[in-house]
């Protein structure tokens, strides 16, 4: 992994720790998965020793809901979002919300930084 992927990807993740995202974590690339879990600050202390690989399991922006959809509309600033049809990051709380139900808006899942989560993985 390139040192800007890594940089990405944690920017991405320290957003996601409140929201218990679970990820694979290997030492390196292409071994074992030594943990599978939702990731905490003491995770991240406890790789960051290693030569590691972590991949956070993520929703594609195209599973959100359709009521995932109105509520995180809510939270845009413009009303023209909801008809437009695009993803607008406009807001903190809009942020917040993608973060919370683990939506891939920095598209980490194409760019092979993230894995796809199964559908059930966020099911409360």
């Amino acid at each position: 992994m390139e040192a800007k992927d890594k940089e990405l990807l944690l920017m991405d993740l320290c957003a996601r720790l409140p929201y218990k995202v679970e990820c694979e974590i290997r030492q390196r690339e292409g071994s074992s998965p030594v943990l599978y879990d939702k990731l905490t600050c003491g995770t991240i202390k406890g790789i960051q020793d290693y030569d590691w690989c972590v991949k956070p399991y993520l929703r594609p922006m195209s599973s959100m809901t359709e009521v995932e959809y109105k509520e995180y509309y809510g939270l845009c600033r413009s009303e023209e979002d909801v008809y437009n049809h695009t993803y607008y990051y406009d807001t903190m709380e809009s942020i917040d919300y993608l973060n919370a139900h683990h939506l891939d808006y920095r598209w980490l899942i194409d760019m092979g930084l993230a894995l796809e989560a199964p559908a059930d993985m966020y099911n409360d």
